[in-house]
Order: structure tokens, then sequence, then C-alpha cells
């Protein structure tokens, strides 16, 4: 509502329209007592103003039902609308403003109710987003723009203006479409430096720039450290000219999250103590927790120190210790198993994973313990060697795709079972297991490494055709690739098994030139150097 009416002048405003038994709608407010359907509104009122929402509903529902003829039922259906929307009731919540819409056109929250309609059409785009109906939700956000632009339309004077303008970039915000969102919602900053929205236009403007740079990581890096400084110099905007702002906590965050997404770890950590240190009560203090243990877990990878990883584990036990009921708290107990996976020490490792599938087994972080999990015994094998131990990560392996089928771990399990039977020395059923692989999840990450132990395998058995075949395909889906200088090495060296020496001369000579950097450079220039003598002494007899 934008109109406010004195305390006084509302009470007196509604015994006229009540002695006259008008209809029609009326601005709605806290009044003095009077007629029952009065009282019922004021109640209504003053439960919605202490966010009692379903409270305050039923007293809205009650005037509805027991006054239909009341001057308040518009005001009334209004404010109903609101407390659904509130108790996220959206469908429910667009039900109400459509009857104002339609029913109490010239009701004072007809444009109130237009506006919220508009958000609460935003509201179910997130709800569609979040659940991964792309399609769906981006048909509904234009819809909740097209209602804004209405209001925009309708209601040119009103203060509801700028509020539309920041819901229209909002949208573009939530539905991750930052470069469109940027220019919109610092235009409501620069054209409404003083509405109730600027500080939430500065807010999400410097998110904007932040998602943009994150996108920037994988589309652009060259481009993503300048996003990131832009970024950081409006979130300070944001505190420096709203430090009354709902906001100021979350900025502070935020910088440092910035920090942590560019591996900053140590300006990361900095910034989430000053975050704990002076927002300890804020509802952003557990994700600030969180992500300076997540930094500490960083510089852990970075200097393979035991005392960093204890140190990461410190802080993750801080999350779930300090903030029970936070979001992180199954991740945290998921991350400290990680450390201990990071520093191969796998007994623990296993026992902690094993902690979160039986306490979190619905959580995201499940199914990232199971995979670990089988990675963790799947080490301990490493260093065993005992087929049991190998047949015991495969075993865990298969848990992993059967129990989460749509995990982003499921390819790698496939090809871990396969690199099992490889490391056992079990080479024909390495060859079978990683061809299944090979042929279910053909743009796999691991696609080649998968190529690559089918070459070995191939090669192991002396079956060089087989492996050259092997090793190209390894090379041609990541050129580039870790292992796609060992693939061509070991490619060329096929022909030292098979005695045909002038191919592997040609073949090692290829691939000192294609990977000058290899470790396997100094082998090949060897071979090279016998294989050029005219009788070679280590390579003969050739064929």
């Amino acid at each position: 509502m934008k109109k406010i009416l004195s305390v006084v002048f509302l009470a007196y405003f509604l015994a006229i329209l009540s002695g006259c038994g008008g209809g029609g709608g009326s601005p709605g407010g806290a009044a003095g007592g009077g007629t029952p359907d009065q009282d019922l509104f004021n109640t209504g009122y003053a439960a919605y103003n202490a966010t009692s929402y379903a409270s305050a509903a039923t007293s809205f529902e009650s005037l509805i039902a027991q006054y239909p003829n009341s001057s308040l039922v518009g005001s009334a259906y209004f404010y109903l609308g609101k407390c659904n929307y509130h108790l996220n009731d959206f469908t429910g919540a667009i039900a109400k403003f459509d009857i104002v819409l339609s029913a109490y056109p010239s009701n004072s929250f007809a444009d109130d109710a237009l506006l919220w309609k508009g958000k609460s059409r935003q509201q179910l785009a997130n709800l569609q987003f979040a659940a991964g109906n792309l399609a769906n939700a981006a048909t509904i956000f234009s819809d909740a723009r097209a209602i804004y632009q209405s209001v925009i339309t309708n209601y040119p004077g009103t203060t509801l203006v700028p509020d539309c303008n920041y819901q229209i970039g909002l949208s573009y915000f939530d539905e991750h479409r930052y470069v469109e969102a940027i220019p919109l919602l610092q235009a409501v900053v620069t054209s409404y430096p003083a509405s109730t929205v600027a500080d939430g236009a500065q807010y999400y403007f410097a998110r904007s720039l932040h998602g943009k740079a994150l996108n920037e990581q994988i589309s652009a890096p060259l481009d993503a450290p300048g996003d990131f400084v832009l970024a950081r110099a409006e979130y300070v905007k944001l505190y420096t000219n709203y430090p009354l702002s709902i906001f100021v906590d979350n900025t502070y965050y935020q910088i440092g999250k910035t920090h942590y997404d560019e591996a900053n770890f140590v300006a990361a950590i900095a910034q989430f103590d000053y975050v704990l240190t002076n927002y300890a009560a804020s509802s952003i203090a557990d994700s600030a927790q969180y992500y300076k243990a997540r930094s500490v877990n960083g510089t852990a990878s970075v200097s393979k120190l035991p005392a960093d990883y204890a140190l990461a584990r410190t802080e993750y036990v801080k999350l779930y210790t300090n903030y029970p009921l936070s979001i992180f708290v199954d991740n945290a107990y998921y991350q400290i198993g990680l450390t201990y996976f990071d520093e191969a020490n796998y007994v623990a490792a296993i026992a902690q994973f094993e902690y979160v599938l039986a306490n979190y087994a619905t959580s995201t972080s499940a199914a990232s313990a199971q995979y670990y999990k089988a990675r963790s015994i799947n080490g301990t094998a490493s260093i065993s060697k005992l087929p049991a131990d190998y047949a015991l990560a495969r075993a865990e392996y298969v848990k992993l795709y059967t129990n989460f089928p749509l995990s982003i771990y499921v390819d790698n399990a496939y090809y871990r079972i396969g690199k099992t039977y490889y490391d056992e020395a079990n080479y024909l059923t390495a060859i079978a297991e990683l061809n299944i692989f090979l042929t279910s999840y053909p743009t796999s990450s691991y696609f080649d490494d998968g190529q690559y132990y089918v070459g070995r395998s191939h090669h192991i058995l002396l079956d060089y055709p087989a492996a050259r075949t092997a090793y190209a395909a390894a090379i041609a889906f990541a050129p580039a690739g870790i292992l796609a200088d060992n693939a061509a090495y070991h490619s060329a060296f096929t022909y030292d098994g098979s005695k045909q020496c002038t191919l592997e001369l040609s073949a090692m000579q290829a691939f000192v030139l294609a990977y000058p950097l290899s470790p396997f450079v100094a082998t090949a220039n060897t071979h090279i150097a016998d294989l050029s003598l005219v009788t070679p002494l280590a390579h003969g007899p050739c064929i």
C-alpha cells in the first residue's frame, strides 16, 4: 500500500462506510474498535504486522465469510493474498490478488495486488527453476515481468514503479541471466536512490556481477578477475551508502565468497572471520563458518600439510557444533571425510563417509560420500593389493550407481570398476568392464582414461594393433589431456614389441615433436638413437 492514512482518519472513514452500508474496497490499517467486520480486519492486520501470517489469514478469511458485503472485503482479500505469499502458497496468493483485481478494481490496493501477483508468479518461477524445469521457469519469469511492466504502464506516478523495475531486474538475477540483470538493477540504483528498493537493487547488482564472474571462469577466464573486482566494489557501495540495509551482513559475506571463488583463500578467511566476529547472530553466520572451513581446506589442498588439514577439520566441527540447524551440516561431515581421503588416511575417511551415509542418507552429500567411500576402499586396495579389497571397492562402486543413479559420479564409478581389474592385472576383465564404460559414457571426462587403460591392457596382452587403436582414441578425445603424451609414447612403443623398427622410429620421432615436455622424451630419444643405427643394438632383430 502506498497511501498511509492516520489511525484517526481511517477510523472516521470506516465509520462512514459502515453507516452507508457501502461496497468497494478501502485502505486497510489499524483502527479503533467498531463494527465486528472492522474488528476482524484490525485483528488480522495486527497479526500480519507481527508476521503471524497464519493467524492473520484466519481473521481475514472469517471477515470474508461472515461479512461478504463489508466494505473491507476487498482489502481483506489483498492481505489474505499477502499472507498466502508469506506462507509460500503462491498459487493461493495469486487467486486472492486476482479476486481483488477482478471484483474490487477500485480498491486502493488494486495496484499493489497487481505487483504482488507478479511477485507470486516470480516465486513460482523460482520453484520451477530450482527443480530444473528451466523451460517452465522461463515462461513464468516472462509472465511475471509482463505483470511488472503492466504496473509501470498503468500506474506511472506511484511508488510502485521503482519496485517493479527492481523486480524485473531481480527476476533476471533469479534466472541466472546476469548480463541482463546488471544494467536493469544498476538503473534502479541510479534512478531511484532514495527508494525503499535502492539497497536491494545495489545488493543484487553486485550479486549479478559476482554471478557473471563465476560464469566467466568457465566461458571467459580472462574476464573473470576484473568482474570479481567490480563485484567487490559494488558490495562495498552497499554497506557504505546503505549502512542500515538488511543486506549489510550478507554483503560482507559475499565479499569473502568472491575471494573464495577466486581461490584467494587467505583473503577469504579474513573476510569470513570478520563476518563471524561482527555478525555472529546473523542468518549468514553459518555460511561464513562453512566457507571459512572450505577456505582453510583449500589452503590444505595446496600445502598438503597435516596441520592445515587438521585445522580445516576443526573449522568444520565448529560449523555443526555452533550451527546445528545449518543447511551445511551434512556437507561439513562429508568434507571432513574428504580431508582424510586427501591425506590418504583411508580408514578414517571410510568411517566418516559411513557416518554421512548412515545419518544423512537423503542429503545431497550422500552420493558423494558413497563415491568417496568406494574410492577410499580402492585406496586401501592399492596399498594392500589384496583381491578382497579390490572386490570390496567394486561392491561400493556398484552401490553408487544403484542407489544414486543420477549422481554425477556414476560414469566415474563404472570407469573405476574397470580400473580395479587393471590394477589387479586381470586385463581381460579390465578390457570388458572399461568397454562397458566407454560405450555407455562416450562424453565422460574419464573417456580418455578409459581408452588409455584399454590400450595398456591390450598392450600387456601383446595385442598391439588393438592397443594402438585405444591409445589413438584416448589422444583424439583429449589431445591436451594429462594422459595424451603417455598414450602417444606407449603407442610408439607397441612397435618395439613387434620388432617393427622403422615404424617405431618414426612414431618415436613424432612423439618427441608433439610432446617435447613429456617426461617420456628422454626414454624416447634413447630409442631413437638406437633405432637410427644400421643395426639397432637394443631393439633388434628388426622385422
